[in-house]
């Protein structure tokens, strides 16, 4: 979440308003001291302009080393 927020160059109050949360919240999440719903993590992906699975995705690598590069493939039905 961070790294992505980052790399959109915004801060977290308008990730948190793109995410149509509280900005405590963001930071929260951010940090890792709290979990989150499967609702918030649609928020989250829906304002980072991501897709769920694509979160998942980006962490899996990061954990295993690989390339911001690595970490995009297409969806099915045509849309990245």
């Amino acid at each position: 979440m961070r790294a992505l927020r980052q790399a959109k160059g915004w801060t977290l109050e308008e990730a948190a308003e793109k995410g149509d949360m509280d900005l405590k919240h963001w930071q929260k999440i951010e940090a890792g001291t709290i979990n989150v719903t499967l609702v918030t993590l649609v928020r989250i992906a829906e304002g980072l302009g991501e897709t769920v699975g694509s979160l998942f995705f980006r962490h899996a690598c990061r954990a295993k080393g690989a390339s911001e590069q690595v970490a995009v493939l297409p969806v099915v039905g045509g849309k990245t």
